[in-house]
């Protein structure tokens, strides 16, 4: 049966007006149906992320990334499909993989993230930025350096075209990238970001993340093992002020940098200088509950001695040695 134009017009129109007529009812049945399993879903996202939040500042790392696991999963479903949501489960468990030294699996989770990021309608410069410095941590703790560093670099190119606001983010990758340039032996590059570090916040002690306090220590090292003798004796000089002006409870960070400056002093031939530098915290290093710090310490002296010994300064290596032995003896008599 052939219908005619006229015909045709009517049915056309006939069934435009049925389906805008019945279109609001549809629309209401469907948000019948699905709107509470969406919030349903969303209430669960929320239960898993809280739950694995809790779990992962008690240390329970892989039950916490179980939990972020289970909130990853729910933002996939036919239910309820969220980017921001599912990348929020995302780093966070990529994290809780890091921290429990699951380094593959944090990879896998990271590489969807930046999966994610990077097919987002407009994909954010900081966005990527973050995911690749994760990406870079995981390969970091692999062992595969050189990936790490393809990624850390990466994520310092993203994050330059992004307003760089959020100041913890930036300490961030520029530590990861440092540790990274030093285990490939980039020293150079490795001080260069270093100092960039030490540019962001010049008050040491007012660092609520502890990075900048690490990376002057870090950067006075690799500035006295570049030869750059002098701006590390500046950079001691000025963090030994700032601890006089604000003390510290890190022992790591006072002793490294009194010792340090000891040995550049003594490397001047100022001999009393760097005793009286190491003598002002001689009692605090003998009763350090930190093993590290004290191991670290008794080799720094030791080497001091040894090459005063080796330049023929017999007098003043014996002034070191003398200060060795009663650091050991007032170690043994402490309880």
């Amino acid at each position: 049966m052939q219908w005619s134009r006229n015909t045709k017009r009517t049915v056309i129109a006939l069934a435009v007006t049925a389906l805008l007529c019945t279109t609001p009812f549809m629309i209401d049945a469907l948000v019948e149906r699905y709107l509470p399993k969406a919030d349903h879903a969303v209430s669960e996202w929320e239960a898993h992320m809280d739950e694995g939040w809790r779990l992962l500042q008690e240390e329970q790392f892989e039950q916490a990334a179980q939990e972020f696991q289970m909130a990853w999963s729910i933002t996939t479903g036919a239910q309820w499909n969220d980017e921001d949501a599912s990348v929020g489960a995302l780093s966070m468990l990529g994290r809780a993989h890091l921290l429990a030294g699951n380094f593959a699996k944090a990879r896998s989770a990271f590489e969807e993230w930046l999966r994610v990021e990077e097919n987002a309608f407009a994909p954010s410069p900081a966005h990527l930025a973050r995911a690749q410095i994760a990406l870079a941590e995981a390969y970091d703790g692999e062992g595969d350096h050189e990936a790490a560093l393809a990624y850390g670099v990466g994520a310092l190119a993203a994050w330059e075209k992004s307003d760089q606001s959020d100041k913890a983010q930036s300490l961030h990758i520029l530590d990861i990238l440092a540790q990274v340039y030093e285990r490939t032996g980039q020293i150079e590059h490795a001080a260069r970001i270093w100092r960039r570090i030490n540019q962001l916040n010049t008050r040491l002690l007012i660092d609520e993340y502890g990075t900048v306090a690490k990376a002057r220590r870090t950067l006075v090292s690799l500035e006295y093992r570049i030869g750059n003798y002098e701006e590390a004796k500046r950079l001691c000089a000025e963090s030994i002020r700032l601890l006089q002006e604000t003390p510290s409870e890190d022992d790591a960070l006072v002793m490294d940098f009194h010792l340090v400056y000891a040995a550049l002093l003594e490397r001047e031939g100022r001999h009393q200088e760097a005793l009286d530098t190491y003598d002002r915290v001689k009692d605090r290093l003998a009763n350090t509950a930190c093993p590290e710090v004290l191991q670290t310490s008794r080799d720094l002296l030791t080497r001091i001695a040894l090459d005063l010994g080796g330049a023929g300064r017999l007098d003043d290596a014996s002034d070191w040695e003398r200060r060795i032995i009663e650091l050991s003896a007032s170690r043994r008599k402490t309880p």
